[in-house]
């Protein structure tokens, strides 16, 4: 339920002008098609938030909201209903056009790219942030969230060689948590202009002794 608090940004990142029109498609008068699409998105929302809300897992959404979207642009009168079509066009063109990694996020794709040469197996790098693993040439692991038990428990393996984490995760560690974890790895070294970015992130890199 916690989750239902998190749902408006990612929400109105996945679909921009199409989330706002899509919420405004009217309700009375509907044809049958359009709640049953209220309905598909209602599922599929309430799916995403028993494990973490993102904006990639509204994608599953996307065909009921733009004909939601469709239908209620369609009811706006002559120039209003142009200017909306233009303006969802436009921004979603621009989307498009430049990529939706947000200038935040890049330094995940570059920290993935750093480490994929040095990584050697696939299963080298463990971390929660599935931009991270997917650059690094991993398979991103289950999008939920784990606790610093577990994260430890996964990096256990002596084929791990990289732990990857959150601040918010970190910071969740015991002391004898962090104990075990020292025992086990150490801070990396990464080169400076990928260090300022990652300690801007917030991104916890360690590397096994």
């Amino acid at each position: 339920l916690a989750n239902v608090l998190e749902l408006p940004g990612p929400w109105f990142e996945a679909f921009g002008i199409a989330a706002a029109a899509a919420l405004l498609a009217p309700w009375r008068g509907q044809p049958v098609l359009a709640k049953v699409l209220r309905w598909q998105i209602a599922l599929q929302v309430a799916a995403i938030c028993t494990f973490v809300v993102r904006r990639r897992f509204f994608l599953s959404c996307a065909v009921p909201v733009v004909a939601l979207a469709a239908l209620a642009i369609a009811r706006l009168r002559g120039r209003w209903r142009t200017a909306a079509l233009g303006a969802a066009v436009a921004s979603g063109l621009a989307f498009a056009w430049n990529g939706r990694i947000d200038a935040d996020r890049a330094v995940d794709r570059d920290l993935g790219v750093w480490l994929r040469p040095q990584s050697g197996p696939a299963a080298a790098v463990c971390s929660e942030l599935p931009r991270v693993t997917w650059f690094a040439g991993a398979r991103p692991g289950l999008p939920r969230r784990f606790t610093p038990a577990q994260w430890l428990e996964q990096a256990a393996p002596p084929e791990v060689r990289w732990l990857v984490l959150a601040e918010r995760t970190r910071a969740e560690f015991t002391a004898a948590e962090v104990a075990a974890l020292e025992r086990r790895f150490r801070p990396a070294a990464m080169p400076q202009s990928l260090q300022g970015a990652v300690e801007g992130r917030r991104i916890f890199v360690f590397e096994r002794r």
